[in-house]
């Protein structure tokens, strides 16, 4: 007809002429494709040259030597396991607040004549180097109490916290046997951490802890994320039961960061005084809070604590704490939040008095940044050097904390 003779163009669609327009239109695609003048639907199928280069490229693995950072002038190569995996024991409590997963780059060194890294991996058997040393928070609520291993520390710390009670911090400079409880992180502990160039370990955290041990780039172990060398004791109730041992600690370290150095980091700095003060003082109280007090006491060469009247023991040894030395130093400190945490400041200067043979000696403490130690000086700025031997203890105070202090014993 002469509608069937019409272009495919001119054609209007009708119940009659539909199966015409259909045929036009398939006809007319099968020309464009023979002409290539549209693409094909599917893409042209791959040579088997091509798939064999794609299977090679995706087999293919890359791998990087790590350059531990304190020995990258020597080129030294070694290599860093992933961290130890995870096995939650117990759900964090609301100061705990996971932190994201990170490992620190090695800490600046103070100066030329600081102690070094000696990078050695995985320790098996004796450790033939000095250690980096060990800052390990201890807990301090009364479900805590004996604490375990605080008379193997150099240094105790004794500070502060939100609720009206202390936290400790120690110190070892030679691995300890078992330690606990194990309690969480408060970001001025950090500073002093760091000027013994330690390891920081912990559980848990307040949020302002955490961005300081990212942010001041310290080396840590948190129990939440690395769990492997911690351990609930069972005859105490959780979170007050989180313990681990020295040597678990160390090794799990070593996995993450260099942990032996040419010489032990010089933190507290030790010798002879000829200025020691003549004022004699056998006792301190501490009032930190209306349900806690400290009192110190002299006796035969050392001092011994108790914490609202009762002796402070070690609880696997059942034996008293013991130190040679001990300094109360004073710290501006005031509430930041609800919760009551503290934010206590440990850059600048400020008052102290030190305790050691019965003797009471006022000085003034200095500390210029978070790696610089706290330096102790006489009113003339002589400098006070605390015995070579013997575990010092430092109670830190805020200005309006009630202190007694007593000649008698």
């Amino acid at each position: 007809s002469s509608e069937s003779n019409k272009t495919l163009e001119n054609l209007k669609p009708t119940k009659e002429n539909a199966k015409e327009i259909l045929d036009k239109l398939n006809k007319k695609l099968d020309d464009l494709e023979k002409k290539r003048e549209i693409p094909p639907l599917l893409p042209p199928k791959k040579t088997t040259k091509e798939e064999e280069k794609e299977k090679r490229e995706e087999n293919k693995t890359v791998t990087k030597d790590i350059i531990v950072p304190e020995q990258q002038n020597k080129n030294v190569i070694h290599s860093v396991k992933p961290p130890v995996s995870v096995t939650a024991t117990e759900t964090p409590s609301v100061e705990e607040i996971k932190p994201k997963t990170e490992i620190k780059p090695a800490l600046k060194e103070k100066s030329d004549n600081s102690p070094k890294a000696v990078p050695t991996g995985i320790i098996k058997g004796e450790i033939k180097y000095p250690i980096r040393p060990m800052a390990i928070m201890i807990e301090n609520h009364k479900a805590a109490r004996p604490q375990t291993g605080l008379n193997e520390a150099d240094i105790v710390y004794e500070i502060p916290v939100e609720g009206g009670i202390t936290r400790f911090m120690c110190i070892y400079i030679k691995i300890p046997n078992i330690v606990g409880p194990v309690r969480s992180c408060r970001e001025y502990f950090v500073d002093r951490a760091l000027e013994a160039n330690a390891v920081y370990i912990h559980c848990g955290g307040s949020p302002k802890g955490y961005d300081y041990i990212s942010s001041s780039k310290i080396y840590s172990i948190d129990e939440i994320q690395y769990g492997k060398p911690f351990y609930r004791d069972n005859s105490r109730k959780a979170p007050h039961n989180l313990y681990s041992k020295g040597r678990k600690l160390f090794d799990a370290a070593c996995t993450l960061y260099p942990m032996t150095m040419d010489k032990t980091p010089n933190f507290i700095h030790r010798g002879k005084n000829k200025d020691i003060s003549s004022e004699k003082a056998l006792s301190v109280s501490i009032k930190y809070h209306g349900d806690y007090s400290v009192d110190i006491k002299y006796d035969k060469g050392v001092y011994n604590r108790y914490m609202n009247g009762t002796l402070h023991i070690d609880k696997e040894t059942t034996k008293a704490l013991e130190a040679k030395t001990v300094i109360v130093q004073t710290a501006n400190m005031k509430v930041v939040d609800k919760v009551g945490r503290q934010e206590i400041s440990f850059i600048g200067s400020g008052d102290a008095f030190i305790l050691e043979d019965g003797k009471i000696t006022k000085v003034t403490w200095h500390k210029e940044s978070p790696n610089s130690v706290t330096v102790y000086k006489y009113k003339n700025g002589k400098e006070y050097l605390f015995p070579e031997k013997g575990q010092i203890w430092v109670q830190v105070i805020s200005p309006t904390h009630k202190i007694t202090i007593s000649d008698k014993e």
